[in-house]
């Protein structure tokens, strides 16, 4: 479990830039906006007890962040992305079913840690999501937009 743990935290620190320049570019309001969109789906099929609306909001969680990373052509962020979005919150769940759960006054019900399950799960899931957009989300590109310089000279 905590292997799990230490590879992620050292792949995330391994992603960050090594320099700072004056032309990196945060680009995690993007993947905030996708998780916040898949947010409103999951809360809206819930209310409404649409199944299409659910299936939609968790996509939107799982793939919504990569997929903003790949359209930047940040490609190997895009898959470490996707490995925080899939791996924090199972490792989450797991280590809260397990740490939290008194598994000794329900031995015959393996449905009696669920909510500790899914405290982690969510827990792990908003730390995959804070630590895309403030670690993963910049970009080295330069900005295309130059500025417009006019230059006089002469010879005498």
């Amino acid at each position: 479990m905590f292997g799990v743990a230490g590879a992620m935290v050292l792949a995330v620190e391994l992603a960050q830039p090594t320099t700072a320049r004056a032309d990196d570019r945060w680009y995690g309001w993007q993947t905030l906006a996708t998780d916040g969109g898949g947010y409103l789906m999951l809360a809206g099929g819930s209310v409404s007890d649409n199944d299409a609306a659910i299936y939609t909001g968790l996509a939107l969680y799982g793939l919504g962040g990569p997929a903003v990373h790949a359209y930047h052509e940040e490609y190997g962020r895009a898959g470490l992305s996707l490995g925080l979005r899939v791996g924090l919150p199972l490792a989450g769940g797991f280590f809260a079913g397990k740490v939290l759960c008194d598994e000794d006054e329900h031995p015959d019900e393996w449905f009696a840690c669920l909510g500790e399950f899914f405290v982690g799960t969510m827990v792990g899931a908003v730390a995959a999501q804070v630590t895309d957009a403030a670690v993963l989300a910049y970009t080295d590109e330069p900005t295309t937009a130059q500025p417009l310089m006019f230059k006089l000279g002469g010879s005498f």
